[in-house]
């Protein structure tokens, strides 16, 4: 729960969204006001995708209550880095979303576990909704392997839902985030403002509006 985070919330509130930023850490001690980059990366390891995917649906829950403005509206999903994989994985499961935005989130896992049973891209293959995510060629973190692997499952999923994978040349990770090494201000202004535009349409709001 960064500055950083805030301020995507922040500027999609301006685009007159509902905008809902769920702790998925909420459930460790010591994390009731969020962590920060390196501190969740940390404790990455003491979640699992189930409990997440829970939490988020929850978030979902909430903004479908009958006493909710937001009940029964078009929800999207936005995930950067490690939320991205969670925006892949909870809008294959859940009906109620209507588009998810993957920023990097990693593809394949390179090992399973109890917290981890099954890699992303696994999760998408029954995927009904738009989906529209970013990568740098050059990210360590997700190699042209995995994005490869990412187009194949799109490309064969069964009900033909649109998807598109944006590809940086010369870009690495977190290239949204001021302060992170990967930074870039080019490719970060291109992907916001397809982001906002997919959304846009995909929610059925109004256009996006240009940032004073």
């Amino acid at each position: 729960m960064t500055d950083w985070v805030k301020h995507q919330a922040d500027a999609l509130a301006k685009q007159g969204y509902t905008v809902i930023v769920p702790n998925l850490y909420s459930r460790l001690p010591n994390t009731s006001k969020g962590l920060d980059a390196k501190t969740a990366w940390l404790d990455y390891d003491q979640i699992s995708d189930q409990q997440v995917s829970r939490d988020l649906r929850a978030a979902i829950d909430y903004l479908y209550q009958d006493d909710q403005p937001t009940a029964q509206q078009p929800v999207g999903l936005i995930g950067y880095d490690m939320g991205g994989i969670y925006a892949m994985e909870v809008a294959g499961q859940d009906l109620r979303i209507a588009a998810a935005v993957n920023y990097y989130g990693r593809v394949l896992y390179a090992d399973t576990s109890a917290r981890r049973p099954v890699s992303p891209v696994e999760q998408i293959f029954n995927l009904q909704v738009p989906l529209l995510s970013f990568y740098g060629e050059d990210d360590p973190q997700v190699p042209a392997a995995q994005i490869q692997a990412l187009r194949s499952h799109l490309a064969n999923n069964p009900n033909g839902i649109y998807y598109e994978i944006v590809d940086y040349p010369g870009v690495g990770h977190g290239f949204l985030v001021p302060t992170r090494p990967g930074y870039n201000a080019a490719a970060a202004r291109k992907s916001e403002a397809k982001t906002r535009l997919f959304l846009a349409k995909y929610l059925r709001a109004a256009p996006p509006k240009e940032e004073e």
